[in-house]
């Protein structure tokens, strides 16, 4: 891409800077830009990628417990990214097409926060729409995030140490990485972000429980737009939207715990629930121990997918070690909401939220210094009950983040993984991907 057209892709946040500067408030900025530098030429690991996006945005000083924030943001190709016939675009850091051509790295440029929010001594109120950060709706992004609309209250006066959540979600717009989660991630079995759906790829294994398919309408290529609860759950049709409702208790000491509830009529009803304790065990050792359990009822599939899960974790001084596992019973998770709450989930594998699956994984970080980090996991999925299904899947994550200042943060990542569907048809489904990210919020 000529320099020109990236310019000229930043009109649509250029008023909104020019609107900070000159009134009171906050002018918020976040910069990213990502590279792949390595990926296997087998045609499922990807191989090129690289991708800005920016973010421009203005939030008004509180009056009378009132404030407004709006945002846009602009994503495309460097001019970096290669398209040619032996090149395997990383979709996920776009919000182009659905394709390995370039199509797939077409500029966007389109708001992202457009919220009010209210503030008084008893609640906090956020309408519009936004980021939501929820065990069932916040995920990892590479550039543009999931956007939900709708409305969310929140308060810790009605009970004890506790935050009580309540919020009605009308329209959700998936982010760039939701093409990955569909496509790479949950392999088109449609527990990684993605609705309860068979493939629809005659040579991908299907879902034997269910038989419903992907509505033509909700096509991962539609990124980006805000899109009825209905069509995002399966259901074919328009529904009210989807309901919310949370408690976080802190009741005992150095313990956390969490219940959620997420229903959408003729879709599903989802139940969430976590806890965490933490233990200073001497001066420079502390330990923590977690357990969580997600169980589902999903209208048109027999059945009550759950998922159990356990983590341990032990802190010496700059270095913290955290075992982690997590089972699923004989039905196959749905993933729809754009949340990842799994332990065990790795950047590129959420086989945990499979059928019939035992996983294990291993988080080591050390932070030799206050701005470098060095993160290494190992990850195991014995091999879900899916047809077809060839072997155990793995994933080893290697990553180095260095934090230059409070604002500039710098990351190198490497991925080695092995689908459970390696072999198939005489496919090498392995990736061997490294990439490289540069972040400046300002």
């Amino acid at each position: 891409m000529k320099i020109g057209k990236i310019l000229g892709s930043l009109a649509i946040v250029s008023a909104l800077a020019n609107f900070a500067y000159a009134n009171t408030g906050k002018f918020t900025g976040k910069l990213k830009l990502a590279h792949a530098l390595k990926g296997k030429h087998n045609g499922y690991d990807s191989t090129t990628g690289s991708v800005y996006y920016l973010n421009l945005g203005y939030k008004t000083k509180r009056v009378n417990g009132f404030s407004f924030k709006i945002s846009a943001y602009t994503v495309g190709d460097t001019s970096f990214t290669k398209t040619g016939d032996d090149e395997k675009v990383a979709k996920g850091m776009f919000m182009g097409k659905g394709t390995t051509d370039a199509s797939a790295i077409e500029s966007k440029q389109d708001f992202q926060d457009i919220y009010i929010d209210y503030k008084n001594n008893f609640i906090k109120a956020r309408a519009g729409h936004f980021e939501l950060n929820t065990p069932m709706t916040k995920n990892a992004t590479s550039t543009v995030p999931d956007l939900y609309e709708g409305l969310v209250l929140s308060t810790n006066k009605l009970l004890k140490k506790t935050t009580v959540t309540a919020g009605y979600i009308t329209r959700m717009a998936y982010g760039a990485r939701a093409i990955s989660e569909w496509g790479k991630i949950s392999e088109k079995k449609g527990n990684a972000g993605s609705i309860k759906v068979n493939s629809t790829d005659e040579e991908e294994p299907t879902i034997a429980s269910t038989s419903l398919t992907l509505p033509s309408a909700m096509l991962p290529i539609r990124r980006g737009e805000f899109t009825n609860f209905g069509i995002i759950g399966g259901a074919e049709k328009n529904i009210g939207g989807l309901a919310i409702a949370g408690l976080i208790n802190k009741s005992f000491k150095n313990t956390t715990i969490q219940a959620w509830d997420y229903y959408a009529q003729d879709v599903a009803n989802m139940v969430y629930v976590d806890f965490i304790k933490k233990y200073k065990l001497q001066k420079n050792i502390k330990a923590m121990i977690g357990a969580q359990f997600l169980t589902q009822k999903i209208e048109g599939l027999s059945g009550t997918p759950t998922l159990f899960g356990a983590k341990a974790g032990i802190k010496y001084k700059n270095l913290m070690l955290t075992l982690a596992y997590n089972k699923s019973n004989d039905k196959q998770i749905m993933n729809t909401w754009g949340g990842d709450p799994a332990y065990t989930s790795s950047k590129y594998s959420r086989n945990a939220y499979r059928p019939d699956v035992k996983a294990y994984k291993i988080i080591a970080k050390y932070k030799p210094t206050k701005k470098l980090l060095l993160i290494a996991t190992s990850a195991k999925y014995s091999k879900s009950s899916l047809a077809k299904t060839q072997k155990d899947a793995t994933e080893s994550d290697f990553a180095i983040k260095y934090k230059i200042n409070k604002k500039l943060k710098l990351a190198i990542s490497r991925i080695f993984r092995t689908s459970e569907f390696d072999g198939l048809n005489g496919k090498d489904k392995t990736q061997d991907y490294t990439s490289m990210s540069f972040v400046w919020k300002f």
